[in-house]
């Protein structure tokens, strides 16, 4: 388990280090909210899906992913 943890914020890190040389693109962002997602950072990994949609609306995969995180935390 704690490999996974490690394997997580490393690629946390890594589309964190794209969203700072490319912060206008999308699907960085949209990957980097995912990852901050996966490593239980929520408020953070919505945030960036927020604003993957907010750079481009049609995001698909960013909506979706929105949509579920806001529909779990509605069961909780």
């Amino acid at each position: 388990a704690r490999d996974q943890e490690g394997a997580r914020e490393t690629a946390g890190d890594g589309f964190g280090r794209a969203v700072a040389i490319r912060p206008g693109e999308a699907d960085a962002r949209f990957k980097l909210g995912v990852a901050l997602l996966r490593a239980g950072r929520l408020g953070r990994g919505e945030q960036e899906l927020v604003e993957a949609l907010r750079l481009e609306p049609a995001h698909a995969e960013a909506r979706a992913a929105l949509e579920q995180l806001t529909s779990s935390e509605g069961n909780r």
